[in-house]
C-alpha cells in the first residue's frame, strides 16, 4: 500500500490505496483561525496604534505650548508675568506699611518725650 502525504497552510492530508483522511477537525479550525484572524488582529492593533499615535502627537503639540508659559485666555499677557507683578506689588505694599509703622512708632516716641517734659530732641 502506497501512502502519499502533503501539507498546505499547515493542513496535512494523507491518502493511500482506498481513502483520504485529513488531520483532526480541531487542528483544521486552529489553522483556519490562525490564517484568517491572525492578520486581522494585527491590522486592528496597527489601526489602534495609528490612532493613538495621532492622539499623542496632538497632546504633545498642546503641551509644548505650556512648557514656556501659560497665557491667560482673556488677556495677551502670560500668567507668570501677572503673578510676578502681583508679588512685586504686595512686596512694595508691605515695605510701605513697614515704613509707615516705623514712622508712627518714632512719632509716638517723640510725643511721649514731649509729654514727659523732655522737649524736642
Amino acid at each position: 500500500m502506497s501512502v502519499t502525504t502533503f501539507s498546505t497552510l499547515g493542513l496535512t492530508a494523507c491518502w493511500g490505496a482506498s481513502s483520504v483522511y485529513a488531520a483532526t477537525a480541531t487542528d483544521v479550525w486552529i489553522e483556519v483561525i490562525n490564517a484568517v484572524f491572525g492578520p486581522l488582529l494585527i491590522a486592528v492593533l496597527a489601526g489602534i496604534g495609528w490612532l493613538i499615535r495621532d492622539y499623542l502627537r496632538a497632546i504633545h503639540r498642546n503641551t509644548s505650548a505650556t512648557a514656556e508659559h501659560v497665557v491667560n485666555s482673556h488677556q495677551a499677557t502670560n500668567l507668570r508675568d501677572d503673578i510676578d507683578a502681583i508679588a512685586a506689588a504686595v512686596t512694595s505694599l508691605r515695605d510701605e506699611i513697614r515704613s509707615e509703622r516705623l514712622e508712627r512708632i518714632e512719632s509716638d516716641r517723640r510725643i511721649e518725650q514731649i509729654f514727659r517734659g523732655g522737649g524736642a530732641s
